[in-house]
């Protein structure tokens, strides 16, 4: 299985936290959605500063990771509060 890689830039602390994997970029949304509407989160509490990037993919049968040739953000926390449930920041294009 192709699973996606993503992480979460925190543009103040200028890093980049540990990647994870998920399926699809929906599922990394839907995700950074909640943790950033989350107010026990770090990303709530300063949803400006963080952005969730696409990195790349694995495949978990041939043990294979392919880095993405660029970066791909998918927006701030800020972006996504108090967003209606299923939608998506402007400017974040859906899969498929």
């Amino acid at each position: 299985m192709i699973l996606q890689i993503f992480c979460v830039h925190d543009t103040k602390a200028e890093v980049y936290r540990t990647p994870f994997f998920m399926k699809t970029r929906g599922e990394a949304i839907r995700a950074f959605k909640d943790l950033a509407n989350d107010k026990n989160t770090a990303i709530a509490k300063h949803p400006g500063d963080y952005r969730l990037c696409h990195i790349g993919e694995f495949d978990d049968e041939y043990c294979t990771l392919v880095y993405a040739e660029r970066i791909t953000g998918l927006g701030f926390g800020s972006d996504y509060l108090d967003l209606p449930s299923g939608a998506i920041p402007l400017g974040i294009v859906k899969e498929g």
